[in-house]
């Protein structure tokens, strides 16, 4: 299949797939729950980083006085 069948195939199928090397490979779709996982752990991995950032900004302006 060429690239160009595929992406007139995936415009009009329901499932979710993939295109490598001219193999279409079928992808398994994510539920709302995984959906809501994935994105509480991801605000919450930024507000560690941004929270990590803030101490360590903090420690450097304490020690530049």
């Amino acid at each position: 299949m060429t690239l160009d069948e595929y992406r007139a195939m995936d415009e009009t199928s329901p499932e979710r797939h993939e295109y490598r090397n001219g193999e279409i490979i079928s992808m398994l779709g994510g539920s709302e729950v995984h959906s809501a996982i994935a994105s509480n752990l991801l605000i919450y991995l930024g507000f560690l980083a941004r929270q990590e950032y803030i101490i360590t900004l903090c420690k450097r302006i304490a020690h530049s006085f």
